[in-house]
């Protein structure tokens, strides 16, 4: 619940109602002095819940023992009222003494539910076997149980006893679902509907676990269907661009009029720049074996940046490498990770247009820090380009990676660039993460195993 308050005051009642619930509170939490109603009720709403793997078989359970929790359900409930009231009356007893004393009136009777649940406890003024029970609820239920001069909390609580004894009453104080709950558990009713409990929360748990993986098999499915449509496509239109590129070359060696040549060899750099295009395709859908070595990281993105400054300067953006320590070398294909890189820059340079900076920054992690790395437990480097243009829009966000698509209205989206950065990262068993508002830009990371891997670590997120 969103509200805490309220989830206070619904778990109070549940422990106020049900004597069962504050036991399995207290033996569950940490040993320690004689804790109030509401320290339980604390505890409880902060305790993680589980669900066992193997469910639960109510008909193990709760057989020939249903009268006996009614009866202690009663009188726990009976005392805890009968506690409340005489408390209240005391002039010498403040909140906090008042909420122990409640507690204790509903555990009193520990030993008898623990005993009708599995072997007999005992807690004798001998020492006894207390079991799970916690070393104050032991004491405490000496001290009201003796003759001899105890606290006020177990005075109060005693006192209790013997009213309630006296007048031998057999009502319930407060009305509670869990003393209804106790007469019913065991019916054939009752059972069936524990075990549909057991289903449903094992329903809601995979629900749950599906939620959380749909986003990540989408991905998957849509990257293997674009990678079949890819190659599929690649194979059908490259003969049609080889007939039309070598008719239009035939044609141009015996044309003689100025404007047809013209023409032609339009043509023929159109059919080009179209095989040019269906080859990247093709890279998204089947990549090269890569070529793996020893690089010098900061040398590689030196010459990147190199490449990229004169587009750079004539818009009048900055780029700058941050930091100029020594790096550690990484087993990388050199010629596609910087086509990988430079279409991640120049796609930052796309967004800005004009003016702006773009940073480039490396960082070495080591997965024997114990430090849960985005690519998986092993040494890695992530190599960031950050620029402060305006941001990815969420719509854009999604397909960045598609091939062909195109976000150039928002800034972003340069067809095919950040598709062939995606797959030769993936390749290298790397990922890329993006972060993006409009107040600071756009961020890539490119996360990548300091050493080659089996299979590609993860894909991109």
């Amino acid at each position: 619940m969103e509200n805490p308050e309220r989830r206070l005051a619904l778990f109070r009642e549940a422990v106020e109602g049900d004597p069962a619930l504050a036991l399995w509170a207290v033996c569950q939490m940490p040993d320690a002095p004689i804790p109030t109603l509401g320290e339980v009720v604390l505890w409880l709403s902060e305790c993680p819940f589980t669900v066992p793997a193997d469910g639960v078989d109510a008909s193990q359970h709760f057989t020939g023992t249903n009268q006996n929790w009614s009866e202690l359900a009663h009188a726990s409930l009976n005392l805890a009222a009968q506690v409340m009231a005489t408390s209240k009356v005391s002039r010498t007893f403040d909140l906090q003494d008042q909420a122990r004393c409640q507690l204790l009136a509903l555990l009193l009777n520990a030993p008898d539910w623990l005993s009708h649940a599995g072997p007999r406890v005992t807690v004798s003024a001998r020492g006894g076997h207390r079991s799970c029970l916690p070393r104050w609820l032991v004491q405490q239920i000496r001290a009201v149980r003796s003759d001899k001069r105890a606290d006020t909390i177990a005075g109060i609580v005693r006192e209790a006893v013997r009213k309630n004894q006296q007048r031998k009453r057999k009502r319930v104080a407060a009305k509670s679902m869990a003393v209804m709950a106790w007469q019913n558990i065991g019916s054939p009713g009752q059972v069936e509907a524990v075990e549909r409990l057991r289903v449903l929360t094992e329903k809601l748990a995979r629900l749950q676990q599906l939620e959380q993986d749909f986003g990540t098999v989408l991905r998957e499915q849509k990257v293997t269907a674009l990678k079949e449509f890819a190659y599929g496509a690649s194979h059908e239109l490259n003969n049609p661009l080889a007939n039309i590129s070598s008719r239009a070359q035939t044609l141009l060696r015996d044309e003689d009029d100025p404007e047809r040549c013209r023409r032609l060899a339009s043509i023929n750099t159109q059919a080009y720049r179209a095989h040019e295009m269906i080859s990247d395709l093709m890279l998204f859908a089947r990549p090269p074996a890569l070529r793996l070595r020893e690089i010098d990281l900061r040398e590689l993105l030196n010459q990147v940046l190199s490449d990229l400054s004169d587009d750079a300067q004539q818009q009048g953006t900055e780029l700058r490498m941050i930091g100029d320590g020594p790096l550690p070398t990484v087993q990388v294909d050199a010629d596609h990770l910087a086509v990988a890189l430079s279409s991640i820059c120049r796609n930052a340079l796309e967004a800005l247009v004009r003016g702006g900076q773009i940073s480039v920054d490396v960082q070495a992690w080591s997965a024997a820090e114990g430090q849960m790395l985005p690519g998986g437990q092993t040494d890695q480097v992530c190599i960031t380009i950050a620029d402060d243009g305006p941001g990815i829009a969420p719509e854009i966000r999604q397909h960045l990676f598609d091939p062909y698509f195109s976000g150039r209205e928002a800034g972003r989206g340069l067809g095919l660039g950040l598709c062939k950065a995606w797959r030769v990262i993936d390749e290298h068993g790397g990922l890329i993460q993006v972060d993006s508002d409009a107040a600071s830009g756009a961020t890539f990371r490119v996360w990548l195993p300091m050493r080659p891997q089996a299979e590609p670590l993860q894909q991109a997120s």
